[in-house]
């Protein structure tokens, strides 16, 4: 949640810091020494945390050529003051710090890798360091030599080599792309650091980010180049040298899940109505690393560079809140399992209906081919027995015919034979008397006994019809 109140510690993100006559930070040269100091609150008469002296501070101090400011070819500090709130190194009276307020780039370069050398060189053992950053001859994927000059460089007793690159400037993304590259290939790790009081690298927002409901944290915009960083997976923090606190950029999101084989994700449906496709998501936020492509703004979650440390394998550097995203991490993957166990079983659920649906499916198909089956028979053994009832009628129509048509012949024969014999002679057939058509009676001797001729005529005609009849 955001808001424009802020009931936190005051945190002093963006402010200038302006240059004065005194400093907590300085640059110590001794015979066989020469490093970054700072002086604590109550080092005035204490041997300086991380320089091999057993001299205090006071005593450095007094001894000719021993500290110098941080800012180049700015002189050396001749005393130190014992102020109400804190010590600091001072610069001799009537000084002109001019040069300082020219070139703030300058001086709080200077003086945050004096803090941060100074602050390894008191934690760890350290097998060598570097803090006039001469060059580093390195080898890119070509194979060619490349001179890298990192602003500190400092090798642990572990083997944990790290380059620590400050950027007041917003830089060149493509720059930062191709220095990591090669310090990655050398086996370096790099610490990109942005200044915590550039107007080009900290974009700060006027509202402030709640967190656990009680302490609010600054929120600052990403720049084109931490954008180009954020999708190269190079990280990066920012540092604020008057407070000695390292500010980790973190976002507040849901976790991505890579679906499994046996799992079933749901698609849950998006603010327009469609299904949203892609990786579930953890229903619950977490707080974690920006992730590239969700994140145009961070939340800066300041640790006191007393809690952070160095990672002595990697020589990776680890912040106080990077220490909670283990525990955020721990959090969201008991979440992640329990939507998985319910992905799981709902593919289970799944399988259980899709191959009870399978089985149902195969016994309606076995039911419908042996009912097919059975029609099929029914249908072969109703075309037999029709095929057998259409023989019998045609054998027995053949049948029937053929005794018709002897009976036809034998009534014919035996009628043609009457007719030869019982016919009237011609005198006594009448011509004149017609015949009736299609007549099966022989003609009358009445009407065909005046005309002979006709009688005979009317008499083949009716035995020509009898005979065709017969035949049909």
């Amino acid at each position: 949640m955001s808001s424009s109140k802020h009931t936190g510690t005051a945190i002093a993100w963006g402010k200038v810091i302006p240059a004065s006559a005194s400093s907590r930070n300085a640059i110590v040269r001794l015979p066989h020494w020469t490093g970054p100091a700072v002086l604590p609150e109550d080092g005035k008469f204490k041997p300086l945390p991380g320089v091999p002296s057993a001299l205090s501070a006071l005593d450095l101090v007094q001894k000719e050529q021993a500290v110098y400011c941080t800012f180049p070819d700015c002189g050396r500090f001749v005393t130190i003051a014992q102020g109400s709130k804190r010590a600091a190194f001072r610069h001799p009276r009537g000084i002109t710090l001019g040069e300082h307020d020219k070139d703030p780039e300058t001086l709080d370069h200077a003086e945050s890798k004096a803090i941060l050398l100074s602050w390894i060189l008191r934690t760890y053992v350290v097998e060598r360091f570097d803090h006039d950053t001469t060059n580093l001859v390195l080898t890119d994927s070509n194979g060619a030599r490349v001179p890298v000059r990192p602003d500190a460089y400092v090798e642990l007793a572990d083997g944990a080599k790290i380059a620590i690159e400050y950027q007041y400037s917003a830089g060149s993304g493509r720059r930062i792309r191709e220095k990591t590259g090669l310090y990655e290939q050398a086996g370096i790790n790099v610490w990109w650091i942005f200044s915590g009081h550039s107007p080009y690298t900290l974009k700060l927002r006027p509202q402030f980010i709640y967190r656990d409901g009680r302490l609010g944290y600054p929120e600052t915009d990403l720049t084109t180049t931490q954008n180009e960083m954020l999708e190269a997976g190079i990280p990066f923090v920012w540092f604020d040298r008057e407070h000695q606190t390292i500010a980790t950029p973190a976002g507040r999101t849901s976790r991505l899940i890579t679906p499994l084989q046996d799992e079933l994700w749901p698609r849950k449906a998006a603010a327009d109505g469609t299904r949203r496709k892609g990786c579930p998501l953890t229903e619950e936020k977490y707080w974690g690393p920006l992730i590239k492509g969700f994140s145009k703004s961070a939340c800066l979650v300041p640790s006191s560079l007393s809690t952070c440390g160095i990672d002595t394998t990697t020589g990776a550097l680890v912040t106080g809140e990077m220490r909670k995203w283990g525990r955020e991490d721990a959090r969201a993957e008991k979440e992640v399992q329990h939507l998985r166990e319910e992905a799981r079983a709902r593919h289970r659920a799944t399988e259980l209906h899709r191959r009870e649906r399978d089985e149902q499916a195969k016994c309606d198909a076995q039911e419908l081919a042996a009912r097919a089956k059975e029609a099929e028979r029914n249908t072969r053994r109703e075309a037999a027995e029709a095929h057998r009832i259409a023989t019998d009628i045609r054998a027995k129509r053949a049948t029937e015919s053929t005794m018709e048509r002897k009976t036809d012949t034998g009534s014919t024969v035996h009628s043609l034979k009457s007719a030869s014999t019982a016919a009237p002679s011609q005198s006594t057939l009448d011509d004149t008397t017609p015949l009736r058509p299609n007549s099966s009676k022989a003609p009358s001797a009445t009407a065909t006994h005046s005309n002979p001729q006709l009688r005979r005529r009317k008499v083949v005609r009716w035995l020509l019809r009898t005979l065709r009849n017969a035949l049909r």
